[in-house]
């Protein structure tokens, strides 16, 4: 590689280490609003345990279709991703996950919450995304969890699967990543000593028991969007850095290409002088 191509590289990658560290900034930014959510939705998810953990002690749950336990290998699966890359293994460590965990189950329903994770099982053969909520990353609201609670909560109620499972980063140990696979439907009938009897039946105690999914739902996602934003910030600081480091070992062979370009039309110039004499 002659110095004009050297200089012609070293121009190519400073332009991408200052996307690299602006990529790494905003996410940074980004990674703050989400712990704060993340945060709040930890909070929200506690409030609604509490009101749930005595519906679950009362005897309306033991004939309600949420609690119904039922026999078969159907399974859905709520898989939580990213819509967009630039975050290092995070989206791929959540496919090797609900891979390896629907290998072992009959998948009747898909629930792919971000376009990485849709986009990958529309060309996956043998499971079909039933549905599919893009664009709510990195900002994640409310509602959009409660879009999937309900899609989860009717499916269920139409005994389109015997049980249904929420595949999510979680965000206690950022640096890890670990991946949560964990049950959400049907509830548990929880032991009680004495005998619960709750009064406003119908609609509201679904009501209560669906807000408690929706926010068991929203918090995941709330999770995987700080995870999310933490690999990014992580992988271009990365990249940034990697970048510093090839633009230094360019930098050099172009000084000594240079130094050597120099050197020798000197011993040009010189050679043609002496001949020029003699």
């Amino acid at each position: 590689m002659n110095a004009k191509d050297l200089k012609r590289r070293i121009t190519s990658v400073k332009e991408t280490a200052k996307i690299t560290n602006a990529v790494h900034l905003i996410s940074a930014s980004k990674m703050h609003r989400a712990k704060e959510k993340f945060e709040l939705a930890n909070g929200f998810l506690d409030e609604a345990r509490e009101a749930a953990t005595h519906l679950m002690s009362s005897n309306e749950a033991k004939s309600h279709p949420f609690f119904q336990q039922r026999d078969g290998n159907r399974a859905a699966y709520v898989v939580i991703g990213a819509d967009k890359g630039l975050c290092g293994d995070y989206s791929q460590l959540i496919l090797n996950a609900s891979d390896a965990s629907m290998r072992t189950q009959k998948v009747t329903n898909l629930f792919a919450v971000g376009a990485i994770i849709r986009d990958y099982y529309d060309k996956k053969e043998g499971i079909d995304v039933d549905n599919s909520y893009v664009n709510i990353f990195p900002d994640p609201m409310p509602d959009d969890a409660r879009a999937i609670a309900d899609d989860l909560c009717a499916d269920f109620k139409a005994e389109k699967m015997d049980r249904a499972y929420i595949i999510y980063t979680m965000a206690d140990k950022l640096s890890q990543q670990k991946i949560a696979i964990k049950k959400i439907l049907p509830l548990e009938i929880l032991g009680c000593d004495e005998e619960v009897n709750y009064i406003s039946g119908g609609d509201t105690f679904e009501k209560v028991l669906t807000q408690y999914l929706w926010a068991r739902i929203y918090q995941a996602i709330c999770s995987a969007s700080y995870a999310e934003n933490f690999k990014r910030m992580v992988s271009m600081q990365e990249a940034t850095s990697n970048s510093k480091r090839i633009i230094e070992e360019l930098q050099k062979k172009y000084n000594q290409e240079r130094q050597e370009s120099i050197t020798n039309a000197l011993l040009d110039a010189t050679t043609t002088n002496m001949s020029r004499n003699y």
